[in-house]
């Protein structure tokens, strides 16, 4: 698999997907357009940073991802929970912020 960047963050390092996302869903991919794909993407890189299977998608996060215009970052989450490729985990309360999971990855047992 040929290396590519992911997002602004990672972009220097030029990594490929880890064998552990594959296999993404093929036909919800399809369906997606290239700027969501472009922040499902750095979605991944993050899920398999944090370890735990859990996603932050705060403006702050997807600004620091270098995704600024927070109307694209609303756009791209919904249409990844029309697919079925995001869910929410957790659901924030009183100013915390929702986490959210890849639906087709499975959660580490101690995240659960």
């Amino acid at each position: 698999m040929a290396p590519f960047p992911l997002c602004r963050c990672c972009s220097s390092t030029n990594k490929a997907l880890p064998a552990e996302v594959l296999p993404m869903p093929i036909d919800a991919l399809r369906e997606l357009t290239t700027r969501t794909l472009v922040v499902l993407l750095a979605l991944v890189e993050q899920c398999i940073r944090s370890g735990n299977g859990r996603i932050v998608m705060s403006r702050a996060r997807m600004r620091e991802m270098g995704f600024g215009h927070s109307g694209r970052i609303d756009r791209a989450r919904l249409e990844l929970f029309r697919v079925g490729l995001l869910a929410i985990h957790k659901r924030g309360v009183r100013g915390a912020r929702h986490l959210y999971r890849l639906t087709w990855l499975p959660l580490p047992e101690e995240s659960a």
